[in-house]
């Protein structure tokens, strides 16, 4: 298995970033006789407090990527949610979903379909793929969402002075804009969802732990989707917000891929 480590210069960011990548282009071709010429490429997002080496750590990527012909590319994204920080020209959501797919494709040998191009994620993660997904979606053929921190209804009556046991309304503030017009703006994948027709969604895989403290935000944005008509599967089942839940159900999302 490759496992490679880069470091690149970032248009969007205005600095050198960090890029963590798995692909099994040097399997044993006996153990894996099926490997493809051309990778589907997966951009796994990490989550809040963690940075690109987060999966390299905590999941089986080298397994499961000979075992579904993937190479998984990994940005480090800070405590960004992934969207555009225009304060500190720190443009998360254009790197991820525009500089990022062209830059992997030149270290690595991936398809350039949309239909194989996947855009994952944990926790904040997951919102960062939800929306980064549903913003782009003549890039992103599919979104896989585990546990995602969809946390825009319950930050946006946040008041100055304000905050949660995670950060303080600056926080909120500087990362999603105007919190009292958070919903229906572009960082609200809610918003995002709408405008969509659902033919022109990608395909949408969503999981959450019962025991989850997002359990509740998941289900809200699983029948959101479902009032709109865009096709998606979302899974529950025992489980919380921690990495024995997520390398349960990343093979089942990336087996849902497959299919």
């Amino acid at each position: 298995m490759a496992i490679l480590q880069i470091e690149a210069y970032s248009k969007a960011l205005s600095r050198k970033t960090q890029i963590s990548a798995v692909i099994s282009i040097d399997a044993p071709p006996d153990l894996f006789p099926n490997l493809p010429g051309v990778f589907k490429p997966v951009y796994l997002l990490h989550g809040f407090s963690e940075n690109h080496t987060a999966f390299m750590y905590s999941a089986p990527l080298q397994e499961l990527s000979a075992k579904h012909g993937v190479a998984f590319i990994m940005p480090c994204g800070e405590n960004s949610f992934f969207l555009n920080d225009v304060t500190r020209n720190a443009l998360y959501e254009d790197y991820i979903c525009l500089e990022l797919p062209e830059l992997a494709s030149k270290f690595l040998p991936l398809s350039k379909s949309r239909e194989d191009a996947a855009i994952a994620g944990i926790s904040m993660g997951g919102f960062g793929a939800i929306h980064g997904g549903l913003a782009h979606p003549d890039h992103f053929g599919n979104i896989l969402s585990l546990s995602a921190a969809l946390i825009t209804d319950g930050i946006a009556n946040l008041k100055e002075g304000e905050g949660n046991p995670v950060a303080p309304y600056e926080y909120y503030r500087h990362t999603f804009g105007d919190l009292k017009a958070l919903s229906g703006s572009r960082n609200d994948p809610k918003a995002l969802a709408a405008a969509l027709k659902p033919e022109e969604a990608p395909g949408i895989f969503m999981c959450c732990g019962e025991e989850d403290f997002l359990a509740n935000e998941n289900r809200d944005f699983h029948n959101a989707l479902s009032r709109l008509g865009i096709a998606h599967a979302y899974v529950e089942g025992h489980g919380t917000h921690d990495w024995a839940y997520w390398n349960t159900m990343l093979p089942r999302a990336l087996e849902w891929l497959e299919r």
